[in-house]
């Protein structure tokens, strides 16, 4: 799996930044060369799903999925 990393942050009471993941759930659905290639296109329909949040300094990543262990 695949996931694209990237900095988003609010427009609300404050501009608090975070990290946000888009997983690629299936193993052959993306490929490192394509995440680098279209990774824009799945931020910005990120940004049209989420108006309340702009993209942060830094660009973005494509990475091997990493699950995060929950609190």
């Amino acid at each position: 799996m695949i996931e694209i990393v990237f900095s988003a942050c609010t427009l609300l009471a404050g501009q608090v930044c975070d990290e946000k993941r888009i997983v690629f759930a299936e193993e052959g659905s993306i490929t490192p060369f394509a995440c680098a290639m279209y990774g824009q296109v799945h931020i910005a329909n990120w940004v049209r799903q989420h108006p309340n949040w702009s993209i942060g300094e830094g660009g973005y990543k494509c990475r091997p999925y990493k699950m995060m262990a929950k609190a």
